[in-house]
């Protein structure tokens, strides 16, 4: 099998090589066609043919103003010319340097005897004397590469993996003497010991009151008798869950969704998320787009699947009354057979609430709600009535019937705000949900440490959770079809790319593994523009490769 030839996505690629050395083909067979600039095409633009010696002139002068043009805009280019001269590769790098992009030179040291029968098959080959002057002139070139100022040289090259910034910093290409980083087995271990310290605090919280999970203290309730707890589903030990935050499928959403989930099942999945959100939110697609409601949708979900976890990343604490809130959530995880998550969050998207008639209230007053609701609801899911009094919330009889059967549902608290947000996670979660590049997880991470040593917990007691919208493929080439079939068209693939996560199993399997060595112990994945259960399916591979490290 050829390695592959990883290349920076942007960046300035110029060919270097004799005439029938296979340059246009390698550049042909991995690029898009708008992403290649070859002196051949545009001699036949200006001339009588792409073998027009005559127009050789004009046909640079074309090169070199659409490469400032598309160097100005961060897009990734090939330069497919001979690339013998060396003040013309000078010049190149220099405008790559001038506009802030890596410069790549790739190399085809292909045999004399070759380049001289593909060039005898053409229509107009090269004149004898000038392919042999061609060739002298590349055996001087070829060392000489290493002298110049590239980012990265390549003498013949495989099949090309473009790589954005935020990849090329987290994650190191492989060889096949040095393996993925992945997740280690002392991160697997790590997870392991905060999952079991979980479970023995939810065993020891177990009292009905109102918990405060720092300190492990509860207030007394009547005694119950003891539940029959039918068994649970077997869950998977994955370190995935999905979410779902577009229902605008080409084709029906019912059938599409019902595909999705049993996707998600195959695939390895442990969970799957919705939004709770009244309409499409501006960072994910128009307003418009179909929305559904979470809790109905969750609860068809769960009639629909065996295993999948259910929860909604998160619940705006000010959309429904809590004692409602609470209902729904028991109700979802009797008739799942104890599969419900409770996802939480202080709300963010007034447009919503305002179209909607709800309050649009101040911060200070949405993260009172929420902390208030992180202490009622284990109330309302536990034995007795007892009354719940909150900064914001008020329950006079915190009652429901029947019980949730997992006992307690768990708690995820999404947003990364330091000074409340992670602190409430720190006190009354059992998760929390931050999301950003690794430098940001990690510095988020640490602050959540810092309030539960504060307030006295284990922080591994915690599920650490992270949002990672992407897109994935298999291969570069995929890679690269899928992103110009999802970007807009006011948006260059480049920039797309980045925005979006945009890589390959392979690339996606190492910072995932960076994460889990910061600490996270489950991802989030949101598949970008997904249509069905197709890439949904074939992102198992990555969290086989991830979660077998």
């Amino acid at each position: 099998m050829v390695d592959e030839t990883v290349i920076p996505s942007p960046s300035l690629v110029i060919l270097v090589g004799p005439s029938g050395a296979g340059k246009s083909t390698w550049a042909d067979t991995n690029f898009l066609p708008g992403q290649v600039l070859s002196s051949d095409h545009f001699r036949a633009l200006v001339g009588s043919g792409p073998a027009d010696r005559t127009a050789g002139t004009e046909a640079f002068s074309l090169v070199d103003q659409l490469l400032g043009i598309r160097l100005g805009k961060g897009l990734t280019t090939v330069i497919d010319s001979i690339g013998l001269d060396a003040e013309r590769r000078a010049r190149y790098r220099e405008a790559a340097e001038a506009a802030g992009m890596a410069c790549v030179a790739v190399g085809f040291d292909t045999e004399p005897e070759m380049c001289r029968a593909r060039n005898r098959r053409r229509r107009h080959p090269v004149p004898k004397t000038v392919l042999d002057k061609q060739l002298r002139q590349w055996r001087k070139t070829k060392p000489a590469l290493a002298d110049e100022r590239y980012d990265a040289v390549v003498i013949d090259p495989g099949p090309v993996r473009l790589v954005t910034p935020a990849m090329l910093d987290t994650a190191p290409v492989t060889t096949a003497d040095q393996p993925n980083p992945a997740v280690t087995a002392s991160d697997r271990a790590r997870r392991d010991l905060n999952r079991e310290g979980r479970e023995s605090q939810g065993r020891q919280n177990r009292e009905g009151g109102v918990v405060d999970r720092a300190t492990g203290a509860a207030e007394a309730t009547t005694p119950e008798t003891p539940r029959a707890t039918p068994e649970a589903p077997q869950e998977t030990s994955s370190s995935f869950d999905l979410v779902v935050s577009s229902y605008d499928f080409d084709d029906p959403i019912e059938p599409t969704l019902v595909a999705i989930a049993g996707a998600a099942e195959r695939a390895g999945f442990r969970s799957l998320w919705v939004m709770d959100h009244f309409r499409q939110v501006p960072q994910v697609g128009r307003p418009w787009e179909p929305m559904l409601e979470c809790y109905t949708t969750l609860a068809y979900l769960a009639a629909k699947t065996d295993r999948l976890r259910l929860g909604t990343l998160v619940t705006g604490v000010e959309h429904r009354n809590i004692g409602l809130l609470a209902k729904i959530v028991a109700t979802l995880d009797v008739l799942s057979a104890g599969r419900a998550e409770c996802g939480l969050g202080a709300g963010w998207f007034s447009a919503e609430q305002a179209a909607y008639g709800y309050p649009v209230n101040p911060d200070q007053v949405r993260l009172d709600t929420l902390e208030d609701a992180l202490q009622a609801l284990p109330l309302l899911w536990g034995p007795g009535a007892k009354p719940f009094s909150g900064k914001v919330l008020q329950v006079p009889e915190a009652m429901g019937y029947p019980r949730p059967l997992q006992d307690p549902i768990p708690i995820l608290v999404g947003g990364g705000g330091e000074r409340r947000t992670l602190r409430l996670a720190a006190r009354f979660a059992d998760a929390c949900n931050v999301m950003g590049d690794p430098a940001t997880v990690a510095h988020k991470i640490g602050v959540l440490e810092s309030h539960c040593a504060e307030v006295g917990r284990d922080r591994g007691t915690i599920t650490v959770t992270t949002l990672n919208p992407l897109v994935h493929a298999t291969s570069g080439r995929s890679l690269a079809e899928l992103v110009e079939a999802l970007r807009p068209p006011d948006r260059s693939a480049e920039s797309f790319a980045a925005a979006s996560s945009a890589a390959t199993t392979e690339e996606h399997v190492e910072r995932f593994g960076l994460l889990g060595q910061l600490g996270v112990d489950r991802f989030c994945v949101a598949l970008t523009g997904n249509q069905g259960p197709e890439r949904v399916e074939a992102f198992a591979e990555v969290i086989a490769a991830v979660d077998r490290a």
